[in-house]
């Protein structure tokens, strides 16, 4: 019997903390520390999850994290937190796994997908706050963990080199956890759309998805450039993409955790035109050449310059496109957490929004707001709401401000009928055009709240007054084009049938402050690049490892110093004694036999002793 409580499977069953025997029964303990008949019952993860079943479940939002209320609960095996965070989210595969068995260490199979579930609901990225919320400290253990650990709301993943393709897994402490579903009350964003977003496509509220297909720095594919040294103006539109343009990876992966991709427009190449004068760009102002980006009878959106072979290359973005793609970013729904964002979709984001932008925050909280005639408990709560925001906030602090201003926003509107298709508009050109921000800011500097905006569907026009040194002026934006995948589009047209609406410039301030807010949480996005580096570094099904904390091995170097040092230690033993032998031999007392002196090892000491005679 104790040969047997010896083996590999009782050892690694025996090191496994689960102090409630949720997943390793009690057994008999036989022999003294010694149990026997012990069995495993852990659910099976092998095969993906599917992102439709989790989001339709109502407590998955909810995130119930009560179990870690337990002491008990919290535990020093990986794989066993990791259970106990699916249960704490209402996820519970059939208990029909196992466990396998690698030099003593109890490690659960499981299939990537769920690592990239985890990743992406607890937005796992290189964070800075390191996924703990406010006043939180670092754990000091956390030290063992590298460069390549990837870091989120629940914990910390790493790859481990040994055994091969199996994770460490180390949850945040109980505290922390417990705190979690106030940081979800009001429920989270759709995994799907989380999924969207980490694999680079921008969702739209309609259903479909808008990708990049602009390169992203001066290295990439030039093909459609001349290769010469004149510049060359290179024009990008939306176009559809059929199934076979999809790239294979994100058809897969869509395929396993049971989502269909749904149609999706990528930015693409449409036109280039060679020029023979280069266009400086300054703060998204366009000078030099003659109307630069001008192209099929309309002025296109600037989007960014690059060099390539010998090559100054400007590239534009047909307007309705880039009005389509910020009012898409106004639409989107982001959670006080955030999300994980691929590179693609990030950089075209971006680049069409302003890389600066004046806050009229403060100015609506002195004025602009008495002027939207709301009701006083209206009033108090907007003022309180935007006050809270900062101009620069903090992952862990801001967002959360941002995301509830957001919703007050958004209530106001709803509750006091504002046209909020008229709002997007103006929200969509304030993001988009120099112009129209530069006439805003004159309008607030000169607290001018008298002035009116007027739009004119049918003439596919918004009207802005003079205002301080700015004449009048009007722009361009095709509703029906950029509406046109919008979820509200056909509730607006009913409720406002005229092509023809004036707005009060206080609810105009009203719009710029709710494409502020979007603007700021925009800046906040997780970048996506590590936690893929993490899911393609793994086969199809991993592990999770029992420890929760990597164990480095030591270099070749490091080990090469332990030599040395252990050499010289014993250089001098020995030198200590051969003096003692030299003063005998000048008629000394016979010295005593060396002592070991502090920072000799034990086993190096009993060595000297035993060999002292022959030396």
């Amino acid at each position: 019997m104790y040969r047997e409580s010896q083996n590999e499977w009782s050892e690694a069953l025996s090191s496994i903390d689960d102090r409630r025997h949720d997943y390793v029964s009690k057994g008999y303990e036989l022999l003294p520390g010694r149990r026997f008949f012990r069995s495993i019952r852990v659910p099976d993860l092998t095969e993906p999850p599917h992102l439709i079943t989790v989001h339709e479940n109502p407590a998955f939002n909810k995130r119930d994290t009560t179990i870690f209320d337990s002491k008990r609960v919290w535990s020093s095996t990986g794989w066993v937190n990791f259970i106990n965070v699916l249960r704490a989210y209402s996820i519970s595969p059939l208990q029909r796994g196992t466990v396998k068995i690698v030099d003593r260490e109890a490690i659960l199979p499981v299939h990537r997908a769920w690592l990239l579930l985890i990743g992406l609901v607890d937005r796992y990225s290189r964070r800075e706050d390191s996924g703990l919320f406010v006043d939180e400290q670092t754990d000091p253990e956390w030290t063992t963990f590298t460069d390549k650990a990837v870091y989120g709301l629940s914990g910390v993943l790493e790859l481990l080199p040994s055994p091969r393709n199996t994770v460490c897994f180390r949850l945040h402490s109980p505290d922390h956890m417990r705190k979690m579903p106030n940081y979800f009350s009001a429920g989270d964003m759709d995994p799907t759309d989380l999924l969207f977003l980490y694999l680079g496509y921008l969702p739209v509220p309609g259903g479909s998805l808008y990708c990049s297909g602009v390169p992203s720095n001066s290295t990439e594919d030039g093909s459609h450039y001349y290769s010469s040294s004149v510049s060359v103006h290179a024009f990008y539109r939306l176009e559809s993409v059929e199934e076979t343009g999809i790239p294979l990876y994100h058809r897969r992966l869509a395929d396993e955790v049971g989502v269909k991709l749904p149609n999706i427009q990528r930015v693409g190449f449409y036109k280039s035109l060679s020029g023979t004068r280069r266009v400086q760009v300054t703060e998204g102002l366009v000078a030099g050449g003659d109307e630069p980006g001008y192209l099929d009878g309309m002025q296109w959106h600037y989007l960014r310059y690059v060099t390539a072979k010998n090559t100054s290359t400007t590239i534009w973005l047909h307007p309705s496109d880039a009005h389509s793609l910020a009012l898409a970013v106004l639409e989107l729904d982001i959670s006080p957490q955030s999300f994980v964002c691929g590179s693609s979709i990030k950089d075209l984001v971006t680049r069409l929004l302003p890389s600066g932008i004046k806050s009229y925050v403060h100015i609506m909280c002195e004025g602009g707001i008495d002027a939207l005639h709301l009701q006083d408990n209206d009033i108090k709560l907007l003022r309180g709401s935007l006050l809270e925001v900062k101009e620069r906030p903090t992952r862990s602090r801001g967002l959360a401000s941002l995301a509830r201003s957001r919703t007050v926003v958004q209530n106001i509107i709803r509750k006091y009928r504002m046209p909020s298709q008229a709002m997007q508009t103006i929200g969509v050109l304030y993001l988009t055009k120099d112009t129209f921000r530069d006439r805003m800011d004159s309008v607030f500097d000169h607290g001018n709240m008298s002035a009116k905006v007027t739009i004119n569907k049918s003439e596919k026009i918004v009207y802005v007054p003079a205002v301080g040194d700015f004449e009048a002026a009007a722009f361009s934006f095709d509703f029906s084009t950029v509406f046109s995948a919008s979820a509200d589009n056909k509730s607006q047209r009913k409720r406002h049938s005229s092509d023809y609406l004036t707005l009060q410039f206080p609810q105009v301030g009203l719009a710029c402050v709710q494409a502020y807010l979007a603007w700021l949480e925009w800046q906040q996005t997780f970048e996506a690049a590590p936690l893929l580096a993490l899911y393609n570094s793994l086969d199809r099904v991993t592990h999770i490892a029992a420890r929760d904390l990597p164990q480095r091995q030591e270099t070749i170097d490091q080990q090469m110093n332990k030599v040395v040092d252990a050499c010289r230690e014993m250089t001098g033993l020995f030198k200590e004694y051969l003096d003692a032998e030299k003063a005998n031999r000048k008629g000394r007392s016979h010295p005593k036999p060396p002592v070991v002196r502090s920072g000799v090892s034990p086993r190096l000491g009993a060595f000297a002793d035993r060999h002292a005679g022959r030396l």
